[in-house]
């Protein structure tokens, strides 16, 4: 899937407009082509995670995730002079 930007109005519901904290993430192939993102809450104390959103996408839309959030994070190493850090471990 090609990394299509589409100009369209974007409605967020109020009760979503916040955001959700998220620290951590995860793949997984759930059947076919199909894999769940699931966005976690990660507690270092106790070491647990709760999922605390779960979408459920085409492989080929994986690759252009991974293509617009590289793009992303090299734009904003540039201009706002940041370094990412890799994580280490897996919650899988």
């Amino acid at each position: 899937m090609k990394d299509q930007r589409v100009e369209c109005p974007v409605r967020i519901p109020s009760a979503k407009e916040t955001g959700t904290y998220v620290n951590a993430f995860r793949v997984l192939h759930d059947h076919g082509s199909e894999w769940l993102l699931d966005f976690l809450l990660y507690s270092e104390s106790v070491k647990s995670a709760v999922v605390v959103s779960r979408l459920r996408v085409q492989e080929e839309f994986l690759e252009a995730m991974k293509t617009r959030l590289e793009g992303t994070l090299d734009d904003i190493s540039k201009t706002e002079g940041l370094a990412f850090i890799q994580p280490t471990g897996s919650l899988n």
